[in-house]
């Protein structure tokens, strides 16, 4: 299934390709297989989301602004674009998430 997501969102990269980078603007597309959610010392509240593909796995740290507008929409198994900036070995920040149908 993510295969056919990086078909329509030419920029998704294999999770396991793009563990290998860092920088902006990165794009993959996987499964959700996870989500915790985390209150910040500001009394936010954020999620950590693991996503996977056929690949790899590589958690998503959705910042409490994006995390408010999608908390409702985001669920385990669903499959998503995602768009962000990465800069750690096994994490980024997405910018865009993208719900598939």
């Amino acid at each position: 299934p993510a295969a056919l997501v990086r078909k329509r969102y030419r920029d998704a990269l294999p999770i396991d390709r793009l563990l290998e980078r860092n920088g902006r603007n990165l794009a993959c597309a996987g499964r959700i297989t996870r989500i915790k959610t985390h209150t910040t010392k500001k009394g936010d509240e954020m999620a950590f989301v693991s996503l996977e593909d056929e690949t790899a796995q590589i958690d998503l740290a959705v910042m409490p602004q994006m995390w408010s507008a999608m908390k409702m929409e985001l669920r385990k198994n669903l499959m998503v674009y995602v768009q962000g900036n990465k800069n750690r070995d096994r994490s980024m920040i997405p910018n865009v998430i993208v719900v598939q149908s």
